[in-house]
């Protein structure tokens, strides 16, 4: 038996004002599940007396996301790298991957693994060789 799920999941999005372009892209793709437009945030600092500024904007609570939430947290509602992702990371994931959680750094481009188990990181190298024929390392 499927446990059912007492609340539908939401999706939130957010980044810095600097990526505001495409955060609206995104929305742009689910705009047909959210019931309001992006909305730019502002964070003030005391510690370091500066202001932060992000756009986010977050889905209805809505089943259909239910399944992919379920896909990628355990039962305690950490976030997980499913044994199957080498079949579910596709070329257009990781370009989305990318542009929310990696970045330059020197020579090397980053993809941010921090909440994933050592074991977890593994895994994604070998599906990264094996799907895009890109050599990678656990940094």
């Amino acid at each position: 038996m499927i446990k059912k799920e007492k609340y539908n999941v939401q999706l939130q999005f957010e980044q810095s004002i600097k990526h505001e372009e495409y955060l609206r892209h995104l929305y742009e793709i689910f705009k047909n599940y959210s019931k309001k437009e992006p909305k730019i945030i502002n964070r003030y600092i005391k510690a370091n007396k500066k202001l932060y500024q992000s756009i986010r904007f977050t889905t209805s609570r809505l089943e259909v996301f239910n399944k992919i939430y379920n896909n990628f947290h355990d039962e305690n509602k950490k976030k997980i790298v499913p044994l199957n992702i080498g079949d579910v990371l596709k070329p257009i994931g990781l370009a989305y991957w990318a542009m929310d959680d990696g970045y330059k750094q020197q020579k090397a481009f980053v993809l941010c693994t921090d909440s994933f188990k050592k074991e977890e990181v593994e895994l994604l190298i070998k599906v990264i060789k094996r799907n895009f024929d890109i050599d990678s390392t656990l940094y």
